[in-house]
C-alpha cells in the first residue's frame, strides 16, 4: 500500500500520541513538523553502507524543567511502565559504575541497546559549567574490548536552550550528561551482550573559541562492562511496496525497539544528476495498529547503494525514542523524486518540497 498521507489527517494523528504523551525533551525536534515536511537532508554517498553518527541532544527549555535531572530513559520517551518493561528483558540497563578523580565523580548511569544500535549515558557530578560554556572531554575512546570489531559512535554533552541563543548544560542538580550513541561497523556483529570499553579524560569547556578553552580536570575515568540490550527484532522480508510513483519498493524492513533496518530498490535514473544520491526516500515515522503516529524518528543512520550497478539500496536508521516494533503497521516516508536534480544549475529545494507517503508492512 503506497498512501499519501494529508495534513489534516498527520496532524490528527500526532494529536491523538501528543494527548497521552510524557514528558519528552526530544518532542520539540520530533513532533513539531509543518504540512510542508522536513527540511531536505544531505544523503551519504558510496556504494556500501556506512554509518555517519549524527548526536542531537538539545532540548526544549519547557520539556526539560518538567523532567528535572536529565535521564536517558526520558530522552527515548520511555513511560514509567516502559521503563520497568525495559529493564526486565534487558533493553534498559542502569549499571551505576562510578569513578572518582580530582574531585569529578563520572558515573555510567543508564544504557539502551539493541543489535545495530545503542545508547550510552554518563552522568558527571563535580564539574561547574557557567553559563555560555560549553563542556567537553579533550580524550574519549569506545571500543569493543574482544574480538575486532569496530565500534562507530559519536558523543556530546546534553544541553538545553535558555533564549537568546544560549544554552545550559548543567541540569537542576548542577550535574551534566555525557551520552554516546554507538552503532558497529560489521552488521552482522551484535552490540547486545557485548563487552564494552569507554575511556574518558581531560574534562574541559570552551567558551566556542580555541583561544577561549579552559584548562579542564585530568581523569582518566575509565570503564569496562557488558552491554545488556535485547535481540528481539520484527523481521519483515517479503515486501513489495512502492513509495511513491516513481519506481521505488520498500523489500525488507527490521524493527527494533531503537533501529529501523530497511532494503529498497531505488532506480538509478533517479539520481542521474545528484552527485550525493539524494533521490532517496527519507525515513520518518511509524504509525501503530491503533492509529497512533511517530514522526520525526530519525537521528542518525547510514545507507548507500549495495553494489555500483546495483538499485538495492540499503538504510539503517537509529531512532531517537523506542518503539514497540509489533505494533508498526506502517512506515513513514519524506519523498520527492526531483531531489535527484538537485546539481542541476538554478534548482530551487523550496520548490521541490516533499510529500509524506504512508507504506503498509502489515496487512
Amino acid at each position: 500500500m503506497n498512501k499519501k498521507i494529508s495534513d489534516t489527517e498527520f496532524r490528527e494523528s500526532i494529536d491523538r500520541r501528543l494527548s497521552a504523551l510524557q514528558p519528552d525533551p526530544w518532542m520539540a525536534k520530533r513532533i513539531i513538523a509543518s504540512g510542508k515536511g522536513e527540511i531536505k537532508v544531505k544523503k551519504i554517498s558510496g556504494f556500501v553502507i556506512v554509518t555517519a553518527v549524527i548526536l542531537i541532544l538539545t532540548i526544549a527549555t519547557a520539556i526539560a524543567a518538567a523532567i528535572g535531572g536529565w535521564r536517558l530513559d526520558s530522552m527515548l520517551g520511555m513511560t514509567e511502565e516502559q521503563k520497568e518493561n525495559y529493564q526486565e528483558t534487558g533493553l534498559l540497563d542502569e549499571p551505576q559504575l562510578s569513578v572518582e578523580k580530582n574531585g569529578v565523580t563520572v558515573t555510567l548511569d543508564q544504557c539502551v541497546a539493541v543489535p545495530q544500535a545503542a545508547y550510552i549515558a554518563f552522568r558527571v557530578k563535580g564539574y561547574p559549567v557557567e553559563p555560555g560554556q560549553e563542556p567537553g572531554f579533550g580524550t574519549i575512546e569506545c571500543q569493543a574490548v574482544h574480538g575486532e570489531t569496530f565500534l562507530d559512535w559519536s558523543a556530546s554533552f546534553l544541553s538545553k536552550e535558555t533564549g537568546n541563543g544560549k544554552y545550559t548544560y548543567a541540569d537542576e542538580n548542577g550535574e551534566l550528561l555525557f551520552c554516546f550513541i554507538v552503532s558497529p561497523s560489521d552488521s552482522d556483529v551484535s552490540l547486545a551482550g557485548m563487552e564494552v570499553r569507554v575511556v574518558l579524560d581531560d574534562l574541559g569547556a570552551s567558551a566556542g573559541k580555541a583561544e577561549d578553552v579552559i584548562p579542564g580536570v585530568k581523569g582518566p575515568w575509565e570503564f569496562e562492562w557488558t552491554l545488556k540490550g535485547t535481540d528481539r527484532r520484527a523481521d519483515l522480508t517479503d515486501l513489495s511496496e512502492p513509495i511513491g510513483e516513481d519506481g521505488c519498493v520498500l523489500t525488507e524492513a527490521h524493527l527494533t525497539p531503537l533501529s529501523v533496518d530497511m532494503r529498497m530498490i531505488v532506480p538509478r535514473e533517479l539520481n542521474a544528476n545528484s552527485v550525493m544520491d539524494d533521490a532517496v526516500p527519507y525515513f520518518s515515522g511509524v504509525r501503530y495498529a491503533d492509529g497512533t503516529v511517530l514522526a520525526d524518528l530519525n537521528n542518525s543512520g547510514g545507507e548507500g547503494y549495495e553494489s555500483e550497478e546495483s538499485s538495492a539500496y540499503g538504510e539503517r536508521v537509529t531512532l531517537n525514542r523506542v518503539i514497540d516494533p509489533e505494533q508498526v503497521e506502517s512506515l513513514l516516508f519524506y519523498w520527492n523524486a526531483d531531489w535527484g536534480n538537485d546539481d542541476l544549475p538554478g534548482w530551487d529545494e523550496e520548490e521541490h518540497e516533499p510529500v509524506l507517503y504512508e507504506v503498509k508492512i502489515r496487512k
